[in-house]
């Protein structure tokens, strides 16, 4: 009887050994699953607010340049491509209701930001993560070598080696341009472990006179 007992609590105690351990890997699993999605969610937002920050700077930046008495005709024009008040009505100067990539360019010894214009394309076609729109890192001691570029996001450039591509992808959206407030919007999406595209938007309504 006693070996009889024996052997069903043995049965007994490893039946329930085995699922505590399966219950222990689903519950670390689902944590480490948890903690990825967490940090992806934490850098998706963090890069949509940098959009939304770089695009000001660029609107605060023509405002400081061209005076704050201009801002109607000057409030939108690519400010590395000008400093004359006079080629604000430049349409080739202008920043027009589109779809953008935000890029670095290096005024001097100071990193400033472009708009590249995308002409319509979104952040996801059919579903799918548009990869005009992924961005990238670079070493620190790669160009623009003047300030510090580690951890900073960026659209492909050249050469193309010099970047590690991230799962993150970034769209700049700008409406309303010829109207009394531009619409600015910033899309960040990425791909979670289920497989489905995630995407983050952060937006901002900004006078074009100040």
């Amino acid at each position: 009887m006693n070996k009889g007992y024996s052997l069903i609590e043995a049965v007994i105690a490893v039946s329930i050994l085995a699922i505590v351990i399966s219950t222990s890997l689903t519950i670390i699993l689902t944590a480490t699953e948890t903690e990825e999605s967490n940090q992806d969610f934490l850098i998706g937002n963090m890069l949509a607010i940098e959009g939304i920050e770089r695009v000001k700077n660029i609107y605060y930046t023509n405002a400081l340049k061209f005076g704050e008495e201009n801002m109607e005709a000057c409030s939108f024009v690519h400010t590395h491509l000008t400093d004359d008040v006079e080629e604000c009505g430049d349409p080739e100067k202008q920043i027009g209701d589109d779809s953008y990539l935000l890029e670095p360019v290096q005024v001097g010894n100071f990193l400033n930001w472009k708009l590249t214009n995308f002409t319509g394309e979104s952040i996801t076609i059919d579903g799918l993560l548009n990869p005009s729109y992924q961005l990238y890192t670079k070493p620190e001691d790669a160009d623009l070598s003047t300030t510090n570029m580690i951890n900073m996001y960026f659209p492909l450039g050249e050469p193309a080696d010099e970047y590690t591509p991230t799962e993150f992808h970034r769209e700049i959206i700008i409406s309303g341009t010829d109207t009394d407030n531009i619409n600015i919007v910033s899309v960040v999406g990425w791909l979670r472990e289920d497989g489905n595209v995630r995407t983050i938007t952060n937006e901002l309504n900004l006078p074009k006179s100040l």
